[in-house]
């Protein structure tokens, strides 16, 4: 119900990144003000209901909220015979790049709309796209904190040797705001045993940390 929640405006937008478009999915309250700005990036391209759900819960709770559709960029191919040329292409660090890019290009034109709150903005992220919030906040001065849902801090799988994306584990010292995780102890893809390993260096070097691990879940 909260997609028809009469408080909050929901819209399919797009915005520049360099010459590219990208498509996203934006949630607001309808009440006139100014509100914080929260980037939503997820691990699958499109925009999936249960994504929209958490913009619309965020956009309860007195946020912008903007997701990021990576799937714009680099939709899946007709042909399947194609797919694991392009499941190289998205995993490369070369498209997490691109993908930081465009994060960045949306946190500007966040900060382009009148009813937005300029100064700080936050990043949920979900499995890959958790991954990519911890990798964006080393690179953007303008991310203040992060949760991270399921996000691998080692990457297990679809790593391309030749244009391998950094572990999360590798650059921590890098990572200089809150993070917030949640992580099932039967996750096969984001490992339990990694993300204790970070919540570990995060607290050595005094870096709020605060993470969540739930029995029985998996990924």
């Amino acid at each position: 119900k909260v997609l028809n929640d009469p408080s909050i405006i929901l819209d399919e937008v797009s915005f520049k990144s360099g010459t590219d478009t990208i498509k996203g999915f934006l949630a607001r309250p309808k009440k006139a003000g100014r509100y914080r700005m929260v980037l939503i990036a997820h691990g699958n391209p499109g925009v999936p209901e249960d994504i929209k759900f958490t913009a619309a819960e965020l956009a309860k709770a007195g946020y912008v909220s903007l997701v990021y559709d990576w799937g714009s960029r680099e939709p899946p191919p007709a042909d399947a015979r194609e797919r694991d040329k392009w499941v190289a292409r998205i995993t490369s660090y070369t498209f997490q790049k691109i993908q930081m890019q465009d994060l960045q290009a949306g946190v500007n034109y966040l900060r382009e709309q009148s009813f937005t709150k300029r100064e700080r903005v936050g990043v949920v992220g979900f499995c890959g796209g958790g991954r990519l919030a911890f990798l964006f906040s080393t690179q953007s001065t303008d991310v203040k904190a992060l949760i991270s849902f399921y996000g691998p801090v080692v990457y297990h799988i679809n790593n391309p040797k030749d244009d391998p994306v950094p572990n999360v584990l590798e650059i921590v010292d890098r990572i200089k705001v809150p993070v917030q995780g949640h992580y099932g102890l039967l996750d096969q893809v984001a490992l339990v045993s990694d993300a204790r390993l970070f919540e570990k260096k995060m607290r050595e070097q005094k870096t709020p940390v605060e993470m969540y691990y739930y029995e029985g879940a998996g990924h």
